[in-house]
């Protein structure tokens, strides 16, 4: 029926297997078509409009031309490569040398943005996502503030690239299907570089059931950066019950970890404040609201800039929070912020935050709290080179 109509014309239709005969259908077999605002919220991108909807998004760079941007990043400083997806996809699979804002949902993108602008200014800003969608959003907002010498994204995504460059994907079936009738009415090419190395490690994160098992598309190499929250060991697998306690992101945890918490009712809603069970299951941030977090923090590999940055954010979203329905939040966000306010203290940097606070108080100042950066410290952790990915 969409092939055939003229509703559906040039959209890329990818494929990816379920599994073998074995796995559950992860649609059921079934085919939802949804009229909507929008896929995913965009929060302050919403009024940028993708070149496809007359707008002025970034240029569309085949997966060929894309693997020749990346290459030079590694070369050049102009180059900047950024994954515009979550922390929890960025955690199993990324293109080396690419920039992760560990940013927790595709809205805080502007944000990250903002809080790296001068970094960025004069740049070649180079985006991709996984399958194209979100960078039409992303590229163009980056055009419209106006920073960059250029912006592209990797027309099609990681699973175009992966269709190009990955053997193990080709062989489980990951394709895409381009409809006459497009913008260019081109097919996009296939094997473009037959026995070039592919630049993504890891698994391309899929937001059905599968998550993150090879058939949604791997590039056959082990991604150093994926690893179990708990000890550190790597481990590539998402489970859809492995979720924090009180945000619900997805948390990586190793086949021995996870039998270690509570993965029952993974939907339960903690209210701030409240007792979580003790073998509850909290991301990076959220271990703060842990009646042992002085403990877990000795765990996390955070300079003190780090934290005056995360403070700073904190108290300015819990500043936000106004309103009927706001006070739970507020009251977590305060927490957070006061327990590294407290860290901060011990190492003798009181002063250094007020003066980060009082400066942020007085600016139209947009707060951002990427995820932590997770360094395991436990003795008992196996070298990345010692374990293949599970």
């Amino acid at each position: 029926y969409m092939e055939n109509s003229e509703l559906f014309k040039g959209i890329q239709y990818k494929w990816s297997r379920v599994g073998d005969d074995t796995t559950e259908d992860p649609f059921n077999g079934e085919l939802a078509i949804k009229y909507c605002s929008e896929i995913t919220s965009t929060g302050p991108m919403k009024r940028s409009k993708p070149t496809a909807l007359g707008g002025t998004g970034g240029t569309h760079l085949r997966p060929a031309e894309f693997h020749a941007v990346v290459k030079q990043a590694e070369q050049s400083d102009d180059i900047v490569v950024i994954d515009t997806r979550n922390h929890y996809e960025t955690a199993v699979g990324s293109f080396r040398g690419a920039i992760d804002p560990k940013i927790r949902n595709f809205a805080q993108f502007p944000a990250w943005v903002d809080a790296n602008k001068e970094k960025l200014r004069g740049k070649h800003i180079a985006m991709f996502c996984t399958g194209g969608i979100r960078c039409e959003k992303a590229s163009a907002y980056v055009k419209s503030i106006g920073i960059a010498k250029e912006v592209s994204q990797l027309e099609g995504g990681i699973h175009s690239y992966l269709e190009a460059f990955s053997a193990p994907a080709k062989e489980l079936g990951v394709r895409t299907k381009k409809l006459s009738g497009g913008p260019t009415g081109e097919p996009i090419p296939r094997g473009e570089l037959e026995g070039s190395d592919c630049l993504f490690d890891g698994i391309n994160f899929q937001f059905d059931s599968r998550f993150s098992k090879p058939e949604v598309g791997e590039s056959g190499a082990v991604y150093r950066a994926a690893k179990c929250l708990h000890c550190g060991k790597p481990h590539t697998e998402t489970r859809k019950n492995a979720v924090c306690a009180i945000c619900k992101d997805f948390v990586l945890l190793c086949d021995q970890c996870v039998t270690s918490f509570d993965t029952s009712n993974p939907a339960a809603i903690y209210p701030p404040g409240s007792k979580l069970p003790s073998n509850a299951i909290r991301c990076f941030e959220h271990q703060l609201l842990d009646d042992d977090w002085k403990t877990l923090l000795g765990e996390l590999n955070l300079p003190s800039d780090v934290l005056v940055k995360h403070v700073c954010a904190l108290r300015a979203m819990e500043a936000q929070c106004i309103g009927r329905g706001k006070h739970k939040r507020r009251r977590t966000l305060g927490l957070q912020a006061e327990r590294l306010e407290e860290l901060l203290e011990s190492r003798g940097e009181g002063e250094t935050l007020q003066k980060a606070l009082a400066e942020h108080s007085k600016s139209d100042w947009i707060p951002f709290v990427p995820a932590f950066e997770w360094e395991s410290r436990r003795t008992d952790t196996v070298p990345v080179d010692a374990v293949s990915a599970s």
